[in-house]
């Protein structure tokens, strides 16, 4: 007799927790990212002020949608409640771009135009270096705000010692240590280098990842290439040791994990290895929101230890990395157009975009029924050039993704940073290692 009430409440029990999943699952909408505090609002959080899952409501509105997610607790990945998740706010840096980059800015950018083409989305002609559009307004101000973003600053070269945490589910971590190093082939403001480089061969810019440890994966390599010509299909070669040969991944490989990573090939270049040709951008607000940008420069915390590795949100910075600021930022909805192809991975790529220096600090990712899929966050790095400027830049950062519906995390730390004359072992010679060809000289 008492089989029935029990089976009843087991029943009841389980409805209320999928209808609170089902509440907790966050749907696509512009209206989630316009009803966070305007750019321009009055409105504003004392430093130190301290944020934490008993209070974070009261902060909400200047809580981007992702960490929102994580507050909400309605996911795999959820906020925690001991101190090292704690926001602690700090007072607001401004960072400006380099003094070439904001010449050329001033010498080129009327020149820019953007012209529509036959996908539906749009070049850009006549662009030559510094920021395409540096007020970008009107019907098209996503996609000048996305142009800006791929055509941020960044020096010629730079390179890093790369960190990955991969963890699963149970809390598993993989790592592995890679070689980063990534050039500005073309459009290039960092003196004493030109504009473009006479070998650049119409490559805008390219990356090289040469995995270190573990020693199973040692040597596996991958260079990414995209184009000056955003209608251009990216390029993507890996080298294999195991047969001691480089192949051409295919182009339709957009959607395909890089480097067994949670992020897939387009994610690269700060979220933007896609073809910009065949993708639409609608500008959703300019919102004042709490960003990680700062890492308590000069003297980054670079220790795995700063971060949580193993804990219900892997990869958060603890109160140690350094203070949130408010930072303006642009959101971006990058949507596919049909030239994308019927089975693209993304529906949604919503970007946050510093306004300071168009930097993308991170985007939420939505999957093709439009539901919550990724959070990519960068926790920016302020770094010093040769030249002696202290800027923010695209790479050398901190960078995580959490993969929301599959609960699953990879985790990026940048370290041994170096720009320009004093990156290592030769890798300055774009010429060679921009390039396939340089993947030959592996093991050698």
């Amino acid at each position: 007799m008492r089989s029935r009430p029990l089976s009843i409440l087991l029943l009841t029990a389980l409805l209320y927790l999928s209808g609170t999943a089902a509440a907790a699952e966050i749907q696509f909408s512009p209206q989630l990212y316009q009803a966070l505090a305007d750019a321009g609002s009055p409105e504003t959080v004392a430093p130190g002020t301290r944020i934490t899952l008993q209070n974070w409501r009261q902060y909400k509105k200047f809580l981007d949608v992702g960490t929102q997610a994580l507050f909400n607790g309605g996911y795999f990945w959820k906020m925690g409640s001991g101190p090292e998740y704690t926001i602690v706010v700090g007072p607001t840096h401004h960072f400006i771009t380099p003094k070439q980059y904001r010449d050329d800015t001033e010498k080129y950018h009327a020149q820019a135009k953007l012209r529509k083409v036959s996908t539906g989305g749009y070049v850009i002609d006549g662009y030559v270096a510094g920021l395409p559009f540096p007020n970008p307004s009107g019907d098209l101000a996503g996609t000048k705000v996305m142009y800006d973003a791929w055509l941020s600053f960044g020096p010629f070269v730079d390179y890093y010692l790369d960190s990955v945490f991969q963890i699963d589910r149970f809390l598993n971590v993989s790592p592995n240590t890679s070689e980063v190093t990534q050039y500005r082939l073309m459009h290039n403001s960092d003196p004493p280098y030109p504009i473009d480089m006479a070998y650049a061969a119409g490559f805008y810019q390219s990356s090289r990842y040469f995995v270190l440890a573990p020693e199973q994966s040692k040597y596996l390599s991958e260079v990414t290439m995209q184009r000056a010509d955003p209608a251009a299909v990216q390029e993507a070669y890996v080298f294999l040791p195991s047969l001691r040969r480089s192949l051409r991944l295919s182009s339709a490989a957009r959607c395909s994990p890089s480097l067994g990573t949670d992020w897939v090939e387009d994610d690269s270049g700060a979220g933007m290895f896609f073809q910009l040709s065949n993708f639409s951008a609608q500008l959703l607000g300019e919102k004042k929101l709490f960003w990680l940008v700062n890492s308590s420069y000069p003297s980054p915390s670079i220790s795995p230890d700063a971060y949580v590795i193993k804990g219900t949100v892997p990869s958060w910075p603890k109160p140690e990395v350094g203070p949130w600021e408010l930072r303006d930022v642009y959101i971006m909805d990058v949507t596919p157009l049909p030239a994308a192809g019927p089975s693209y991975c993304y529906r949604h790529k919503v970007f946050y975009t510093d306004k300071e220096t168009f930097v993308n600090l991170g985007y939420d990712a939505y999957d093709a029924s439009s539901k919550f899929w990724k959070q990519d966050r960068v926790y920016g790095r302020a770094v010093k050039l040769p030249s002696g400027e202290v800027t923010l830049f695209r790479s050398v950062n901190v960078e995580r993704v959490l993969d929301m519906q599959n609960a699953h995390a990879t985790f990026s730390l940048a370290q041994a940073v170096s720009i320009d004359k004093d990156v290592p072992h030769g890798l300055s010679d774009a010429a060679v290692w921009a390039f396939p060809g340089g993947l030959d000289r592996i093991m050698q």
